[in-house]
């Protein structure tokens, strides 16, 4: 695949979904020296990129094609269609990161509230819990 906007693009931590699909943290450096996230994958249909609003901290897939992403304070999932969802946390809720269980069923979140370390747990799949957001990340 032919990248968009010349060639001063770098990559980063790949992570591999499903058997056959693969999703990498990609840089792409514009003029005056600003640099914007990507995410590139790669599915059956293709390849996909994605610009984010801010570079991501960790990726974790799910056993369904899925996807988690903690960039800034959020925590988005991205199902194996390809939507975006807002993962919500509580008010006041920063230093988000996640790990996947072993048998890639459920998620793990730990985060900062106030000034206590919290621990959610949330099902991998996060499509089956909410509908996806018009927009992507």
């Amino acid at each position: 695949m032919k990248l968009p906007n010349g060639t001063k693009w770098t990559f980063g931590s790949s992570i591999r979904r499903r058997r056959h699909s693969l999703t990498a943290m990609a840089d792409l450096q514009a003029v005056g020296g600003t640099t914007q996230a990507h995410l590139l994958h790669y599915a059956a249909g293709g390849w996909k990129l994605e610009a984010l609003a801010e570079a991501p901290r960790g990726l974790w897939p799910t056993k369904d094609g899925g996807l988690w992403v903690a960039a800034g304070d959020e925590l988005l999932h991205r199902d194996p269609e390809g939507q975006w969802r807002r993962v919500g946390l509580p008010d006041g809720t920063t230093s988000v990161t996640a790990a996947m269980h072993g048998d890639a069923g459920e998620l793990w979140i730990a985060a900062t509230a106030g000034e206590k370390t919290v621990v959610y747990a949330t099902h991998a799949n996060a499509q089956q819990d909410a509908p996806p957001q018009p927009t992507a990340p």
